[in-house]
């Protein structure tokens, strides 16, 4: 079978407990060959083979940037320093945000699974992430429908719901992207166009705007659209668009 070159996209499945968990490993590492049958194992062990080289480049932006030093000073209740004490510390929470998709929300075949994904999700994230589809929660201008739900496409509803129970932070992605643009919106005109998205951002906002942290505006916006939507209208100055779009959310 012939190999696929440049930029891959895998979907790997993890066997957990909860039986078979979709995890979306995407690597961009130029030259990084696979063939369709070579099993999951080699595919990761050639993935960490390529990562290896920017072992010592992490290690040291770690140290950089992620960790900083402090004095502890231990003084008895009168405010005397303690000789030869004895601290430990324990971490208990970070700031860093920590998470992934939550697109398998409710999406397992029994109740058990479910909540076992669930476990998962708020055991090891303090983040979820999920996709907001201009197209897929959309039946025209100004006429959205935030309930729908549909095979690894919850309603996001259910995912703000989720992650303000269980005290996590909530990400959507993305507002504007080529591959999401509804097919009701056919205009080339781009002022025209313009006003759709910004009514769909606004309605975003009118629904989630209190409970977002995290917003990303626009999706692959300079690497794909030219190449994957040649007819988008935004292709035409799509830097310009892209300032318009964060601009607009705001």
């Amino acid at each position: 079978m012939k190999a696929f070159r440049k930029v891959i996209s895998v979907l790997l499945s993890l066997v957990l407990a909860i039986g078979i968990l979709p995890i979306a490993l995407v690597s961009q590492a130029e030259g990084l060959d696979y063939t369709v049958d070579e099993t999951v194992a080699t595919l990761i062990n050639k993935y960490n083979s390529r990562i290896k080289a920017y072992d010592s480049e992490m290690d040291a932006n770690i140290e950089t940037y992620r960790k900083s030093d402090a004095t502890v000073k231990v003084v008895d209740k009168d405010g005397n320093p303690v000789k030869n004490a004895t601290v430990t510390v324990n971490q208990t929470s970070h700031d860093f945000d920590f998470g992934c998709n939550a697109l398998m929300l409710g999406q397992y075949d029994t109740k058990e699974k479910n909540e076992k994904y669930e476990k998962l999700l708020k055991d090891t994230f303090n983040t979820v992430t999920t996709t907001m589809c201009f197209d897929i929660y959309s039946d025209g201008d100004n006429d959205y429908d935030f309930d729908y739900n549909e095979f690894r496409r919850p309603s996001p509803k259910v995912i703000r719901d989720f992650a303000k129970a269980n005290n996590m932070n909530l990400k959507v992605q993305p507002l504007l992207a080529d591959g999401w643009n509804p097919s009701w919106a056919t205009t080339t005109n781009v002022t025209a166009l313009r006003q759709i998205y910004k009514n769909w951002f606004q309605a975003v906002y009118n629904e989630f705007g209190n409970d977002l942290d995290i917003v990303d505006v626009v999706n692959e916006s300079t690497s794909l659209w030219k190449s994957r939507t040649p007819s988008f209208p935004f292709n035409n100055d799509v830097l310009g668009n892209v300032k318009w779009a964060y601009q607009t959310a705001q």
